[in-house]
């Protein structure tokens, strides 16, 4: 009988371990951070600039962006990824740091580059055709660099 006692003991114990290790690991991961991409900027002079890109690929994460964000690493940026190529159109509101954005046709070419977008400037820059992706990153990075229109990402999803 007290083996059977302590041996319900042990299972009791391993069925609380269980439980509390099911209600942490949420706790313990709501702190990662959404998928990331390492995307690689080309320019046309072959030099290759390596960003790590958060996603946004919903309409929540699209329309958030990198608003509010204070600061963003000089290797950070925000990959929007849209379901179908189409003309797209971004602004600045509630976004407190300039950035470049590169918008991305679906061959994966720069066709339209936003520079040093102002923060908070509430125009809308509109690709000039329809792209599939927009690469965010610090503004003046493309200047500094020499990335222009024509220029390629590489980057897998």
């Amino acid at each position: 009988m007290t083996v059977m006692k302590n041996e319900n003991k042990r299972w009791l114990l391993r069925c609380c371990f269980v439980a509390v290790m099911f209600m942490l690991v949420p706790v313990l991961f709501a702190g990662c951070k959404k998928d990331e991409v390492k995307v690689f900027v080309i320019n046309s002079a072959g030099a290759s600039f390596k960003f790590i890109a958060e996603i946004a690929d919903s309409d929540d994460e699209r329309m958030r962006g990198l608003m509010y964000r204070e600061s963003l690493d000089p290797d950070r940026g925000m990959l929007f990824v849209f379901e179908r190529a189409a003309r797209q159109g971004f602004w600045m509101r509630n976004t407190l740091i300039p950035l470049d954005m590169l918008f991305v046709d679906e061959n994966k070419v720069i066709t339209d580059i936003n520079h040093s977008a102002k923060p908070g400037d509430l125009s809308s820059f509109v690709s000039s055709g329809p792209v599939l992706y927009v690469l965010e990153i610090n503004g003046g990075f493309c200047k500094k660099n020499n990335i222009k229109v024509g220029d390629r990402l590489e980057f897998k999803l």
